[in-house]
Parts: structure tokens; sequence; C-alpha cells
């Protein structure tokens, strides 16, 4: 009778101790907030990540102003390093995923999500560098297209777009390409289960870039065009209107964004 009591009084330990286990990796998992202010420059946040417990980070803009953001993690080969929307998502797919570089708007929040590869366990440094964002200023933009002025969906659909480096597969089937006519820039269409996706290169660097937010399914890109340092073409929303974009593709930013 003893020993019975004393295997029960063994296996109820080792189920608390179980499920102490279980609650800290949970904890672990939590995001931690990482918050820009408006005097902050650089933010370097260390940690250890194994094969079992990962680190999650929420990078949040509370400067009161939109910011430029650059982050990179370091060791390269040993951490893997995914970057999240605010709708889930991962927005460095096909990217050097060490390097991220994108522009926060006041109070918007970004997820980093780092793990290990290669290893059982890694140490990992991430350097955030953040800085006032300047707006663009009015850019003398070629008017290929020759459409009627129409109403301005700038500041609508510019947070849904992200221009981000990329990598393309060597047999992919390359559609709708345009070039300017100085040879540094090139852009080209890609069908993914229906959806068009839309990248550039600058064949100076020899770098591409996917611009994301623009594509809808069964929605063809219309027009497109490559003059000076733009990348301009129509997207059909429905069958009673389109919007027309414009893309400076030397700073890689969304420049016009008019419905007609």
């Amino acid at each position: 009778m003893k020993c019975l009591l004393n295997l029960s009084l063994t296996i109820a330990a080792l189920a608390l101790v179980a499920m102490v286990g279980v609650s800290t990796a949970q904890t672990e998992s939590h995001p931690k907030v990482i918050k820009l202010e408006s005097r902050e420059m650089t933010k370097v946040v260390t940690g250890i990540v194994t094969q079992r417990t990962g680190k999650f980070y929420l990078l949040q803009n509370n400067a009161g102003k939109k910011k430029n953001v650059h982050v990179r993690l370091t060791p390269a080969n040993q951490a893997s390093f995914g970057v999240y929307g605010h709708d889930g998502m991962m927005l460095n797919e096909g990217t050097d995923g060490h390097v991220f570089d994108t522009e926060l708007a006041d109070g918007e929040t970004i997820k980093f999500e780092i793990g290990v590869v290669r290893a059982k366990k890694s140490q990992f440094t991430l350097v955030i560098t953040a800085r006032d964002a300047v707006a663009p200023p009015t850019l003398s933009m070629p008017n290929s297209h020759r459409h009627a002025r129409g109403e301005d969906m700038l500041s609508d659909v510019r947070p849904d777009i992200k221009i981000v480096e990329a990598n393309v597969p060597s047999n992919s089937n390359k559609e709708n390409v345009v070039e300017n006519k100085a040879k540094t820039f090139r852009a080209f269409t890609m069908d993914a289960d229906g959806f068009e996706r839309i990248f550039f290169e600058d064949i100076t660097t020899n770098k591409t870039y996917e611009i994301k937010g623009v594509d809808l399914p069964g929605r063809p890109l219309n027009d497109p065009v490559c003059v000076d340092n733009f990348l301009i073409f129509d997207r059909s929303m429905n069958p009673q209107r389109s919007i027309h974009y414009a893309f400076d593709l030397n700073k890689r930013i969304i420049v016009a964004g008019r419905a007609f």
C-alpha cells in the first residue's frame, strides 16, 4: 500500500513538472513589444533560440510620425527570420530573409519570428534602425496613359502596398515584360494560382523586387510601361472601375494611385 502511495505521488509530481514546462514554453512564445520612440535611432535585441523554443517580437511605431525601418538579424547561417504584417501575411518570403526594410506608419505594428536552423540552439542579435520618413517630393511623371485625372486613391492604396526584394526562379514564365530606354529597369509579371504577381529588376545592381498588395484574382494588369525610373500600369477593380498606379522604381515607392 505504501509503495502504491509513493508511486502515485511520484506520478503526480511528474505531471506537475510537465505542466510547468508547457506553461513556461507558452510564456516564452508570447511576443515581446519593441517600441520605436521619437528620439531613438537604433535598438539592439539579443537572445537565444533553440529547436523547441523560438522568439517572437512586435515592433510598434510610437514615434508620432512615419518611420523608415531597417532590420538585420545575425548570425544568418544559424537563425531563421520571419516578418509578418497585421494581416498575418509574410512580408519577407523569398528574399534575403535576414535583412528587411519597410516603412511604418505611426501606430503600425509588424511581427518578427526568430527560430534556429542547423544547430540545437543559437544566440542571435537583432539590430533595428529607424529614421523619420521623408515625404516624397512632387515628381515630374510621364503621362503615358493620358487618363483623365480621376479620384486620388493614393492614401487608400499605399498602406497595403509593400515592395520587397525577391528571388525569381530562373525557369519562370515572365509576361508583360517592359524595359526603360536607359536599360536600368525591367518589369514583368508572373502567374501564380490565378494571381498576377508583379516584379521589377534593377539592372544596375542585379536585384529583383516584388510589388505586393496590388495583385487581385482574375484581374490582369493592363498597359504596363516603364519610362525613366517609373513603372506605370492599370489594374481593373471591377467592370466599371480601374486603378492607375505609378511607382518610382529608383526610390521603390508608390507615387500615384488614381481611380478612373
